[in-house]
């Protein structure tokens, strides 16, 4: 894997960092890119070039269609090529559907789908146009085909990006790219992370739904991508790799 060049968006996140450490343990150079501050960036490339492989911080709006396309550039001017990006950027907003708001509504589908197209778009067209068979991956979620209390905006986004993953899949086949989605379940980070520090009980009732009883780790998830960045995925494309510990099993009609 190494001298490969990965483009992780949403970097800075805990499952962003989990990814790119993993990934510059195989050697992969990093282009990062997250909507947080230039210096929080700099630190993270930092600490990644100390472990002897090349990195750069794009803070960029993905929402923003031209400045998705210079930041491909910039990555491809940087490196000298772009071979895989991970769609990873995300945003859920807790609701009911009769309390979510237009502008909740339209945040998820703005940063969690329209962006993600950018992204992978234009990743694509430079594979296409500097000769790469590279690879388009995907961050999905067990809530994809799940109509999850509270979180039905943030599974419709879901839900498309896997479908969106398999248009990739199929138009870019004959380019020799491929495009998959990693689906995990409930990962300690972001927003759960977030509510289980504030409400213990809420873990309890997280565990509950898990049939392999504990919680998934950024890690986890980081472990999916890097087999899918390896030989052994060479002949995956338009597949969803699940790895969610059987939470997309559990459904109940209680739930809160």
């Amino acid at each position: 894997m190494s001298a490969r060049t990965v483009l992780i968006t949403g970097a800075l996140g805990d499952i962003g960092r989990a990814m790119a450490n993993s990934l510059a343990g195989a050697g992969m150079n990093l282009a990062l890119n997250d909507v947080l501050d230039v210096s929080l960036g700099q630190k993270a490339v930092q600490s990644f070039k100390e472990k002897g492989v090349k990195a750069n911080y794009y803070p960029c709006d993905i929402t923003d269609y031209k400045a998705v396309e210079k930041m491909v550039e910039s990555i491809v001017n940087d490196f000298g090529h772009l071979d895989i990006c991970i769609c990873n950027a995300a945003v859920v907003l807790a609701g009911r559907l009769v309390e979510i708001t237009q502008e909740q509504w339209d945040k998820h589908m703005d940063v969690n789908l329209s962006g993600t197209f950018y992204v992978a778009q234009h990743s694509a067209k430079s594979m296409i146009k500097t000769n790469i068979q590279g690879q388009l991956i995907f961050i999905s979620s067990w809530v994809q085909d799940v109509p999850h209390i509270t979180t039905v905006p943030y599974a419709v986004t879901k839900s498309g990006v896997n479908l969106l993953m398999k248009g990739f899949a199929k138009e870019l086949a004959t380019h020799g790219i491929r495009a998959n989605s990693v689906a995990p379940g409930i990962v300690n980070a972001g927003l759960s992370k977030q509510i289980m520090l504030e409400n213990p009980k809420f873990e309890k009732e997280l565990l509950r739904k898990i049939p392999l009883g504990r919680l998934q780790t950024p890690d986890h998830v980081a472990d999916a991508v890097l087999f899918l960045c390896s030989r052994e995925a060479e002949y995956m494309t338009g597949s969803v790799l699940q790895m969610d510990g059987g939470t997309s099993l559990f459904y109940d009609s209680e739930e809160a």
